[in-house]
């Protein structure tokens, strides 16, 4: 029997129309950002909830999304699908990261391990969400929709579909938009974009995700995770296997665990 896992993006807030780097912060839409989903909604762009297994990571911006598009319906929440936590960078600007030491070698690549002080570690960051995707995987319902957040709709495309030829940033859905994920004898066999191409790094700031997505594209650097070789270039060429060592192999069973770090 074929599953169907559906992805979508809160709405915007205050954060992602500032351009500000946040993650924990719990921010709720704005009202331009309400609208923009209600209009989604009635051009019928977002999967019917009816007879769906529903979830939320339970934080602000997501519930406010999930009740402009369903309702009150009744829905669990997966604290593990919370955004990733950024620490001292918490509400900051591109320019207030940079002015700082250790934001400045951040996001000039300077740090090959990079974990956010105060906040996630990168490694951390994929765990949790991992366990949270083994939660929505788990559900005997064939239907699951999931309202989330940026990055962390982004990591699990990456745990998905690791062998595609993308790096987390090209998975970044614009707000209110995601993704649809077909599953087939426990293996996540193909995805569909929702409502829109998934926004890059290099693409306009109201698509970024909710913490730095679209503020390296300025060019003073990147996550160094996701550093290219050269810094020559904008491209982010770093794929699954280089972003996460310890990704599940191409074709692997969804939902399993995540092998130990090397």
């Amino acid at each position: 029997m074929e599953r169907k896992l559906y992805l979508i993006r809160h709405g915007n807030t205050e954060g992602t129309e500032r351009k500000l780097f946040y993650g924990s912060t719990d921010l709720p839409i704005t009202q331009s950002g309400r609208q923009e989903v209600e209009a989604m909604r009635r051009r019928g762009l977002y999967p019917e909830g009816e007879a769906a297994a529903l979830y939320t990571s339970g934080m602000l911006r997501t519930e406010q999304t999930f009740e402009a598009i369903y309702g009150e319906r009744p829905h669990g929440r997966i604290p593990d699908l919370r955004e990733i936590e950024i620490g001292i960078f918490e509400m900051k600007t591109f320019d207030e990261v940079l002015a700082t030491p250790l934001g400045s070698r951040w996001l000039k690549g300077e740090m090959p391990e990079f974990d956010f002080p105060g906040g996630d570690s990168y490694e951390g960051f994929f765990r949790r969400v991992n366990r949270g995707l083994e939660t929505l995987l788990k559900e005997d319902n064939p239907r699951v929709i999931a309202v989330l957040h940026g990055a962390v709709i982004s990591a699990i495309m990456e745990i998905l579909f690791s062998g595609e030829k993308k790096n987390i940033f090209d998975w970044t859905p614009s707000p209110g938009c995601g993704y649809e994920i077909h599953i087939k004898n426990g293996m996540a066999t193909e995805h569909l974009e929702n409502c829109g191409r998934a926004r890059g790094v290099t693409r306009s700031a109201s698509g970024s995700a909710d913490f730095f997505y679209s503020q390296v594209s300025k060019g003073a650097g990147r996550p160094p995770e996701l550093a290219p070789h050269s810094q020559q270039s904008l491209e982010l060429p770093f794929r699954g296997a280089n972003l996460l060592p310890w990704s599940l192999p191409v074709g692997a069973r969804v939902g399993a665990s995540l092998p130990a770090k090397p």
